[in-house]
Parts: structure tokens; sequence; C-alpha cells
């Protein structure tokens, strides 16, 4: 399968100098980092906050909800914005409407208003749903030997984000008059910083990304097996890795673990999320994305094995930090396989639909944890999520023995 070349970014063309002379690529990885800080203290402080604001427990979990459905719900919109007006004002728009968001949801909690949080809650939203945007940028602007490795360090800003966010909320959580007023104002300040970043970026232009908008159907964008294979890599990456790790803290604290311990846990598991961005992206370029995308799957179904052992911190942990290893693998896998998969006018186009079902399925996925383990258990869910990694790798299987089939009928016929 040949990938089609992307295009360089105009005085940041790497060629033979490697990526880490590419500033756009690094003001990207800062971008994620604060992209993930942001949305690591929302999933921890908003059901806290929503507790205080909402008019009833039956409407808590509210905010985080609508956070992530209009985050799943921009994605394809922007993908057309993309084609027109090209990647760096809708970076630029989203990190304004993150700051806007923070500032609302401070404003939200010294008022103590429950609509004025949910308005924030809906600003996040289109924050981090563009976000999601910054790895397809870091891939535009290296040459196409060089994008595994832009994905990964673009990714690798999570790192700081998982050491970052659970200490700032910790830490400013208590500052103010009003819990997380404080932290809200420094996540606003991060926003600021991403409208910075944004301006200083040099991303491809639109002529570049997408010569003309893709007239074709969602469902045409996925007729390649390859693209398919991604999609569902990347659909099971994401539902896996939120359903267990929006499961844990419950599954922990019902087995008696004191909340120091499931932070800890929780931490370890962003870690592992992140850090091995340093590698995945050589693997890509190494081995190729269907070989890491079923290493991804291998992994995944090691960390389910190890959740059976017991209900230890240590198996907790063990076990949430190879799902968070097999969700990276997986992540930067799908991404390379998808752009792989699409000429460059429909190459936007599929980039959204892939977001926003990724985004839909994160949505599901984490308001799905708490029945399932009410209905399965911890084990049993475990269990439940063993089926999707499985499929995903005999999909990864099918994929290489066909691809390595036609390899070796192009060399015959030449």
């Amino acid at each position: 399968m040949r990938v089609a070349r992307g295009a360089l970014g105009g005085g940041h063309s790497v060629g033979g100098r490697g990526i880490v002379v590419n500033r756009t690529v690094w003001w990207l990885c800062l971008s994620q980092a604060c992209l993930v800080t942001t949305l690591s203290v929302a999933v921890t402080a908003f059901p806290l906050i929503s507790v205080g604001l909402a008019p009833h427990g039956g409407i808590a979990s509210l905010p985080l909800a609508l956070l992530f459905l209009v985050a799943t719900l921009v994605l394809f919109p922007a993908a057309r914005v993309v084609a027109i007006h090209g990647r760096r004002p809708l970076f630029i728009a989203s990190a304004t409407c993150g700051a806007l968001g923070c500032l609302l949801g401070a404003g939200a909690v010294h008022l103590h208003q429950y609509g004025l949080f949910l308005l924030a809650a809906a600003l996040l939203g289109i924050f981090i749903g563009i976000g999601q945007a910054y790895r397809f940028a870091a891939m535009e602007v290296v040459a196409p030997s060089q994008q595994g490795q832009a994905i990964s360090l673009t990714l690798a800003g999570g790192i700081f984000a998982a050491i970052l966010g659970p200490n700032l909320a910790r830490t400013t959580r208590d500052m103010g008059s009003d819990p997380f007023a404080v932290t809200f104002l420094v996540l606003a300040v991060l926003a600021l910083c991403s409208i910075a970043l944004a301006w200083a970026m040099r991303c491809a232009p639109p002529s570049a990304v997408a010569p003309g908008l893709a007239r074709s159907a969602p469902r045409q964008l996925m007729t390649q097996s390859g693209a398919r294979v991604a999609l569902g890599g990347a659909l099971v990456a994401w539902t896996v890795m939120t359903l267990l790790m929006t499961a844990t803290p419950m599954a922990m604290t019902a087995r008696g673990h004191s909340f120091a311990h499931t932070a800890m846990t929780m931490q370890w598991h962003m870690l592992a999320m992140f850090l091995p961005s340093l590698v995945s992206g050589r693997g890509v370029h190494q081995f190729g994305a269907v070989p890491l995308l079923a290493t991804g799957a291998l992994v995944g179904l090691a960390g389910l094995a190890v959740s059976q052992l017991g209900a230890s911190v240590l198996v907790f942990q063990v076990g949430l930090v190879l799902v968070g290893i097999a969700w990276n693998f997986m992540y930067v896998a799908s991404t390379a396989l998808l752009s792989a998969s699409h000429q460059t006018q429909d190459k936007v186009a599929a980039q959204g639909l892939n977001d926003a079902l990724s985004m839909g399925c994160v949505t599901i996925a984490a308001f799905s944890s708490s029945p399932l383990l009410v209905a399965f258990g911890w084990v049993g869910s475990n269990l439940l999520m063993a089926l999707p990694l499985v499929a995903v790798l005999v999909a990864s299987a099918w994929l290489w023995r066909r691809n390595t089939q036609m390899a070796r009928l192009e060399m015959r016929a030449t």
C-alpha cells in the first residue's frame, strides 16, 4: 500500500534534516499537552462540581456528557471548514472557545449557576473536539517517511499532561473561596497558550490539505479495506480504554482501595497512554501500521488477562498500564493507516468522520461503564472488552495477508 505524499509546511520541510527541527510539530506537541491537561482535569472535576451545582443528582453527569457530545458533533463539520480555510484558523478559534469555556466555568462555580456551567462544558467540547486533529496537522508538515514519528511526537505532549493534570487539580482545588474556581482560571491560561501556539504554527495550506472538497458520502470514505480496518482499530482502542478507565475508580472503591491508590493508578494509566509515543511512531516506520495495530490488540488482551488475577492495587495498576499502552499502539497505527488509505481530496473528510465516530464511542463507553460494572462486575466487564480486541487482531491479520499477496502479484507483474 502506497502512502499518499503529505504536504510539507512552507519553511518547515524537514526532508533529511530530521523531524526534531520542525517547529510546527513541537508547537503541536505543546498544544496537545494543554489539550490533554484540560481534558484530564475536566474528567476529574466535572462530576464533583456537578454534584454541588445540579438541581438533583440525576443530571450530575450531564456536563461531561455534553462536553463529549459537542466534541463529537463538531468534528465532521470542522473537516469541511479545514478544506476551505486550513487548520490554523480552526485551531485558534477552538482554543478561544476553550479559554472562554474555562472562564465561564470559573464564573459558574463562583455564582453557583448550573446553566452557565453547561455552557462552559459545551465550549470546552469544541476545544477538545477540534484538538483531536493536532496529530493530522503534524503529519501534513513532514515528509511521508516521518509521518509516524510526527504522530508520536504530537501525542507525546500527553506525557506532560499526565503529570500536570492530576497535580493541577489536586493543588488548585481548594485555592480561593470556591472549589475548582482557580483550577478553571489556570486552565484558561493554558487555552491562551494554545492560541499563541496556533498563531506560531505554519500548517499546510488548504490547497495542500484538500485540493477540493470531498464529495464522497461518509460510507464511501470507508470503502477501502485499509480504511475500514483503521476505523475499526480506532473505535476499539477508544472504547476499550475509555470504558475501563472510567470503570476503574468505581471498581477500586468497591474493593476498599483508597482514593490515593486510585489516583495513582489513573496517573500510571495516563502515562502509559502517551509515553509509548516516543517509540510507536518509529514502529510504524520500521514495521508498518498493520503489525503495530495487531501488537496493540495483543497488549490489550494481556491487560485484560491481568485483571482476572485478583483485585489488588498492583493488579489494577498493571492491567490499566497495559491497556494504556495498547491504546497508544492502536491509535498511532490507525491514524497512519487511515492517512495511507485515502487520496488527498478525501483525507480531511475521512479524518473528520474517524474522529467523530471515535468521540461518539468515547461518549457511549463513558456512560456504559457503570451499568456494565453493575451487571457483569469488574472481571466480566474486562472479558466483554476482549471480544472487540480479538476482532481487531483478526482484521489486522487478514489485511496484512491481503497486502502481502497483492505485493507479490505486483512484483510478478513487473
